[in-house]
Formats: structure tokens, C-alpha cells, sequence
């Protein structure tokens, strides 16, 4: 203590002979000094003092500008990835073929990721602002002024965000009838292309496109031409060649023929039978028959025309029964079995029960699907081949949820679920979709009573915590739930 009052002493014995020697000991200029002193000490302050405000305006514009930069970039961004979610979402729906699936689960995680690059963005405005209110605590009421309300909450420490809102729904377990739904089309059982085995001119073609035709029914006729006069002259040869072996095996018995004389004339009579039949079977393959009842879809070969052996006569197409043919994808095709009922609705909305007649071993090497037929009685012909069809195959009986469709998402893996609040948190769980229609879907893999998230589920990822309300309670709140789905990524 003494030592410091020693030094203060001598600093200002210092100061004082400094002054005295400048002024050259005059009293009156001594004074006038100290007051010049006393004013620049003043001013130097005042200019401190605003140079700190000016430097914590700008210091508050700059980062509010950035931090509003920030938040609209990763806004739109957010707002791009679930656009691209919704119709991903919405492909899924109408034809949920393995590229859709592929492209849901890489909308799904842009949407996810983009969510998360925001909620990053929050992280970084909040921790610079807390590094500039610790350095100037006079950004803090100047953020405010600038109205970001993020930076104006992190005065002095970067604050953790609070639970995501979010709006879910606490569905019952239900007895759901499983079915296997696909989406194919008509197809006739049989497709027959009558072709001629012989050549010659069409002399009679009784049918036209569109005719039902019976078993039997003849479709075209062939001109003989000289098949009669040659099967007259097959028929001569025959007598001539049976007449020559009579007479030969006679003078055979009798010791005047040799025996190998009576086997030419024997093979003889074996040829002319063999010319005269082979002309007989060209003849009975001039008139071309329906082999069965069908109907004729085309029939190029008119009358007058010439028909060479393999030419076009008719094409027949057999409707009754007829089939429904779809695909079906690798992961239901186990639970299918061959004579398992169908129920088939066509366009139009005529619906028709079948059986499954057949369950492809193999898969399409391009879909990784498997084809699957149901055949269905036809007896008018009144459906025709290559129509739109939509087949459902029951599977029984099992417990499900009804959920919106909305309420589906994807995790990292691509694997279909939902998100359900547990514990005040998020968490991701795979379902099994057991069926699925115009007013919701229903699966099964849920714990007995969920509570499952159906707005702001594609804006959170699993262990996020969490504040969910009903529906009913977001609305008697005046709470849009618009507004929660998309400020669920804040």
C-alpha cells in the first residue's frame, strides 16, 4: 500500500515539473494546460464510446443480414424437398414398382437432410451471435431492434432449442382383411393362328373379323385344283399295282415266279396305297376349321385370294375363360397359391370372381416381379382381351391400424414405416402395409397403442424430442397444422 501511494506520488510530482518546464513556470499558462488536458481526456472518451456503438450496429446488421440469408436458403431448400417428397409419395401410390420405392427413399432423405441443414444453420446463428453479445453485450439489443428473434435469445450462451411440435393421432387395432392388389390387364386364354398346310386359291372365306366362331366351323376354303384328277390316277395305280402282285404270287405258288418277283410287286401295291392317302390328307387340308369356340380377330385371307403353304387365314382368340394377368412384387409372391380365390374389377367397374390359375416361378429380369394369372368365366365374350383390371387376392384376416397415407415415411435404409411419440421423443418403426385404398392405409408392426405422428413426421428424424397434440386439440387451439408441418423444420 505504501509503495503504490509512493508511486502515485512520484507520477504526480512527474506530471507536475513536466508542465512547469512547458509553461516555463508561468501559473496562468500552467492552468490553461491542465484545462486542454481535461478536454481532450473528454473527447477521446466520447469518441470511444461512439465508435463501440457504431461497431455493435454494424456488428448486429451484418450478422442478422447473414443469418436471414442462411434461414431463406435452407427454407427453400427445405420447401423443395418436400415438394419432391409429396410426389414421390404420390408415384408410390398410384404404381409402387421398385424405382418408385428407390426414388421415395431418396426423396425422403433429401427431405430429412434438408431439415437438418436448417435446424445446423439455427445452431451456427445462434453460437456467433452468443460469440459477439460475450464480446459487445450491446448486439443483443440491437439485434432486437433488427427483429431476429433467434439472435435476441442467444444473448450470452447458445441456448438448446426446445421439443418440436408436431400432431399425432392414437389409432385402435382392427381386424383388416389382407389382400394382395395388383394392376394388370385381360387376356385371352388362347391365341390361335389357323394357317394353311397346302397351297391354292381361297374359294370361300364365310367369316369376318369380329364373328364368334364354334368348334368345327369352317373359316376359309382351298381350291382342290388337280388334286381329284390325281387322286383318280392314284387310285388306278393301286388296282394296276394290287393286279401285278396277284398274278406274280400265283406263278410264285405254282414254281414259276421267284420269290423276290412277288416282294417288288408287293412293295409296289405299298406305294400306290401311300400316293393315294398322302393325296387323300392334302385334300382334307383344304377346308381350314376352328379347332375351338372363339372369336375371329383377324381374317386377312379373302376370297379369290392365293394362299401359299404357312400363309395367314385366320386369327381366332379363345375368350371363355379368359384371364387377368398382373405382377407381382418379390416380396408377396410367397403368400400366393395356385386355385386361391380372386376378385377382379374391370374397367368400367364391372367386378367378376376368379381362380388363380398360375404363379410364375421366375422372376422378370428387368422388375423383379413375378406374373400372376386368374382365369374367370366369359361365356357371352362380353370382355375382351386387353382390358385394364384390377386384381385383388384375399390373404385372410389380421390386426391392423388405419393411419392416413400421409403418415408414411422412410428411414435411412429405405425401409417403410412410421414415426411415434415414445417417451417424448421420435421414434422410426417399420410397418407392413396389410392394405391400402382411397381412405387410408392399414398396417400392422405398431406397439398395442401408438401414438403416431401424422404432421411434421418428415421434418424430424428418430430421438428428436418432441410435443405432440391431437388434432382436435390443434384446432380448438387455432393452431394450423400447416404451420406445425412446416415449422417443424425450425
Amino acid at each position: 500500500m505504501f509503495a503504490q501511494l509512493i508511486k502515485i506520488a512520484l507520477a504526480a510530482v512527474i506530471s507536475f515539473l513536466a508542465v512547469w518546464w512547458a509553461t516555463d513556470g508561468q501559473p496562468g499558462r500552467m492552468a490553461e494546460v491542465v484545462r486542454e488536458a481535461g478536454d481532450y481526456a473528454a473527447e477521446s472518451k466520447a469518441e470511444r464510446v461512439a465508435n463501440r456503438q457504431a461497431g455493435a450496429e454494424l456488428s448486429a446488421e451484418t450478422i442478422s443480414r447473414a443469418a436471414s440469408e442462411a434461414l431463406l436458403k435452407a427454407e427453400a431448400a427445405s420447401k423443395a424437398a418436400e415438394e419432391g417428397l409429396a410426389l414421390a409419395r404420390a408415384a408410390v401410390r398410384s404404381e409402387p414398382t421398385p424405382a418408385n420405392l428407390a426414388a421415395l427413399a431418396a426423396a425422403a432423405g433429401a427431405a430429412r437432410k434438408a431439415a437438418e441443414e436448417t435446424a445446423a444453420t439455427l445452431d451456427r446463428i445462434q453460437s456467433a451471435a452468443a460469440a459477439m453479445a460475450a464480446v459487445n453485450p450491446e448486439v443483443a439489443a440491437l439485434a432486437r431492434a433488427a427483429g431476429l428473434e433467434t439472435l435476441a435469445g442467444a444473448t450470452h450462451q447458445n441456448a438448446p432449442r426446445g421439443p418440436t411440435p408436431v400432431v399425432a393421432i392414437s389409432p385402435k387395432a382392427e381386424q383388416v382383411a389382407r389382400s394382395v392388389a395388383l394392376t394388370g390387364r385381360t387376356e385371352a386364354l388362347r391365341r390361335i393362328e389357323l394357317r394353311a398346310e397346302t397351297s391354292g386359291r381361297v374359294t370361300a372365306s364365310p367369316v369376318r373379323q369380329g364373328q364368334r366362331v364354334a368348334a368345327g366351323d369352317l373359316v376359309c376354303r382351298i381350291e382342290p385344283g388337280d388334286r381329284p384328277a390325281r387322286r383318280i390316277q392314284a387310285e388306278a395305280n393301286l388296282r394296276q399295282a394290287q393286279a401285278s402282285f396277284d398274278s406274280m404270287n400265283q406263278l410264285a405258288q405254282r414254281g414259276f415266279a421267284a420269290r423276290n418277283r412277288v416282294l417288288e410287286s408287293q412293295a409296289g401295291v405299298e406305294s400306290a396305297r401311300a400316293a393315294l392317302r398322302q393325296i387323300d390328307e392334302e385334300m382334307g387340308r383344304l377346308d381350314l376349321r376352328a379347332p375351338s369356340a372363339g372369336l375371329v380377330d383377324q381374317a386377312p385371307a379373302e376370297q379369290g385370294s392365293i394362299l401359299s403353304a404357312g400363309g395367314l387365314c385366320a386369327t381366332l382368340v379363345d375368350l371363355n375363360p379368359i384371364r387377368a394377368v398382373g405382377f407381382v412384387r418379390e416380396g408377396e409372391v410367397s403368400s400366393l397359391r395356385v386355385g386361391a380365390k380372386a376378385s377382379i374389377v374391370l374397367a368400367g367397374g364391372r367386378r367378376v370372381e376368379g381362380v388363380i390359375r398360375y404363379v410364375a416361378g421366375a422372376a422378370d429380369a428387368a422388375t423383379r416381379t413375378f406374373e400372376v394369372a386368374a382365369e374367370f368365366p366369359n361365356p357371352d365374350f362380353s370382355v375382351r382381351d386387353g382390358l385394364t383390371a384390377e386384381i385383388s387376392i384375399p390373404l385372410g384376416a389380421a390386426s391392423g391400424f388405419k393411419l392416413p397415407q400421409s403418415a408414411l415415411t422412410l428411414d435411412s435404409a429405405g425401409r417403410i414405416g412410421v414415426m411415434i411419440v415414445r417417451e417424448g421423443a421420435a421414434r422410426f418403426t417399420p410397418v407392413t402395409i396389410l392394405r391400402d385404398n382411397a381412405e387410408g392405409v392399414w398396417v400392422e408392426g405398431l406397439p398395442a397403442s401408438p401414438q403416431v405422428i401424422t404432421v411434421g413426421q418428415n421434418f424430424i428424424s428418430s430421438g428428436a424430442p418432441v410435443t405432440a397434440v391431437t388434432p382436435e386439440e390443434a384446432r380448438a387451439q387455432g393452431i394450423d397444422l400447416e404451420a406445425v408441418a412446416g415449422g417443424a423444420s425450425r
